[in-house]
This record gives C-alpha cells, sequence and structure tokens, in this order.
C-alpha cells in the first residue's frame, strides 16, 4: 500500500501537491481492509487477482499467514485473541491498531475493546 500520505488528507496534498497518493490511500486501506476480512474485490484489482491466481502454493501460503495473524470480529471476540496471545507471549501490555480510514469508526473501535477490557472508566 506504500507510506501513509500525512496525518489527514488536507497536509497529505499539500506536503504531496504532484501526488495522487493521498486521494488514494482511503481506498487503498478500505481495499486492504476488505482483503484481509476475505471480502470480494473488483476481478481488475490486484489484490483480487492474488487472491484468485496465486502463482503457487508458497504464495497462497503466505496469504493464509496475514490472514491468521489478523484479529477482527465482535469485542468480546477480538478481546479474547488479544487475551490469549499476551497469555501466550508473557505480555503485560498491547498496542491495538485499528484499520480504518474513518476516525468515527476507528474511535468506537478503541471504545468497544476498551470496554471489553474494563478500561473505559480509566480514560480522561
Amino acid at each position: 500500500m506504500g507510506r501513509a500520505p500525512g496525518p489527514d488528507l488536507l497536509t497529505a496534498h499539500a506536503l504531496n501537491a504532484h501526488s495522487d497518493a493521498a486521494a488514494g490511500f482511503p481506498r487503498q486501506v478500505r481495499d486492504l481492509e476488505a482483503w484481509v476480512g476475505g471480502r470480494e474485490l473488483d476481478d481488475g484489482h490486484p489484490f483480487a487477482a492474488i487472491r484468485a491466481h496465486p502463482t503457487g502454493p508458497t504464495e497462497r501460503d503466505a496469504i493464509l499467514r496475514l490472514r491468521a495473524k489478523a484479529i477482527a470480529g465482535t469485542a468480546g471476540a477480538v478481546a479474547q485473541r488479544l487475551r490469549v496471545l499476551a497469555a501466550s507471549l508473557d505480555l503485560d501490555e498491547l498496542v491495538i491498531v485499528t484499520w480504518t480510514h474513518d476516525p468515527a469508526a476507528r474511535l468506537a473501535s478503541y471504545e468497544l475493546i476498551a470496554r471489553e477490557f474494563d478500561l473505559w472508566a480509566q480514560t480522561p
């Protein structure tokens, strides 16, 4: 997907006036979310081509490994997987990144997971 274009589209356009990377970044994020989530993409999309016609077992295995690492689902299901992961690696804390361009959806995701971990009351 390349590098993030900047903190917001206005800044990204100002810094990269001659590039369409900033304009295409939200689409790239949505496409990546769809691919990781197993949803269908347009036939002409490179991710769709990889899914439909991987060149061999190595590519298919790599795709399956990437999907297996993604944690998605309901707040309860995500929290359970995170607890198992943290316990298996003997971690004291986790950093969570939600893949969505929409700030409201990202905040809602963090709020849901905070409630699952009883962190909601601790937030300022």
